[in-house]
């Protein structure tokens, strides 16, 4: 998870710390830079966190779980691990001759005009970085469209010479909270990780990072046709298995009559596997649903949490 999602998290965490660190800008521009728009991006940074079960975020000179005031919880807690500096020393030797140079290039001149030198060192040092730990992870990377224009440019270069083109999923994850609302607040890092994991959370959240995954999906609109399917399949999957489950107790039923209790027998155990079939399909198309399972998920919380001051739980 990259930019600005990370930034978010490492935000996030401060917060955990400090209460009355408040979205404002903090007036210092290393951490202006690194937490980012949070109003506009935290959610979705969460909503990742939430999905992947394990998930990499790059280094920062920041607060995180398993240090300082967020020593209690680890970061297998969450199913985060921040990377080693090594990757941003490297990152920062690639870039430091460019550094000098990026305002001659007419495209890095549009991405990074207007900021700050030490805004312009670190996003070219982390877009290296994104690249280096996607390539040791062999994993996707969640950045914004800004940060893959950046590396795309560096790569175009000559910079660097790994490219992150279909390599992320932000795209996907961004429409999916817009669509479904999938919002989660600021209730505290130890709420959140009660939350992960959860079961059937979990369930959810797997079974929407198969779908983004999958291979053929690479725009918005593959997202959409997808959550169309998805709700057709569930409506579909669940009506089709009522209708095999009612039949097969018919043929069950049939099966005592003398005569034909063996072709009964054969009609009534298709229709139960054509049941299950049904079943299981509507569960992989579960995915659609998931701000409603994260929302249940926290009502139950809340009232284990009621329960436990009441002295009943």
């Amino acid at each position: 998870m990259s930019y600005p999602y990370s930034g978010c998290l490492y935000w996030w965490f401060a917060k955990e710390r400090s209460p009355a660190l408040s979205r404002r800008r903090t007036g210092h521009s290393y951490y202006d830079f690194l937490f980012g728009n949070v109003e506009r991006h935290l959610d979705i940074a969460l909503a990742c966190a939430l999905i992947y079960e394990d998930f990499v975020i790059p280094p920062a000179d920041a607060i995180s779980p398993g240090f300082g005031d967020l020593r209690h919880f680890t970061q297998t807690d969450l199913g985060i691990e921040v990377s080693e500096w090594d990757f941003l020393a490297e990152a920062h030797r690639v870039v430091e001759p460019v550094k000098e140079s990026w305002q001659s290039d007419p495209l890095l001149t549009t991405l990074l005009g207007g900021k700050s030198d030490i805004e312009v060192s670190m996003e070219l040092e982390y877009a290296v970085a994104d690249v280096l730990l996607a390539n040791e992870y062999d994993a996707d990377v969640i950045c914004s469209d800004g940060r893959r224009a950046v590396i795309r440019r560096l790569v175009e270069l000559g910079i660097i010479t790994a490219s992150l083109e279909d390599k992320s999923v932000s795209h996907l994850v961004d429409s999916y909270t817009k669509v479904t609302g999938l919002t989660f607040g600021v209730d505290g890092v130890r709420r959140f990780i009660d939350l992960k994991w959860m079961a059937p959370l979990r369930e959810y959240a797997d079974s929407f990072r198969k779908t983004v995954e999958n291979p053929s999906m690479r725009s918005t609109e593959d997202l959409y046709v997808e959550i169309a399917k998805a709700m057709e399949s569930i409506t579909l999957a669940e009506h089709i298995g009522g209708t095999f489950e009612a039949t097969s107790q018919v043929m069950n039923m049939a099966g005592v009559v003398p005569g034909i209790g063996n072709v009964a027998s054969l009609v009534s155990i298709g229709s139960s596997a054509g049941a299950v079939t049904a079943r299981n399909r509507a569960k992989r198309a579960r995915w659609v649903e998931l701000s409603g399972a994260v929302l249940t998920a926290r009502n139950r919380l809340a009232l284990e949490d009621e329960l436990r001051r009441r002295g009943l739980l």
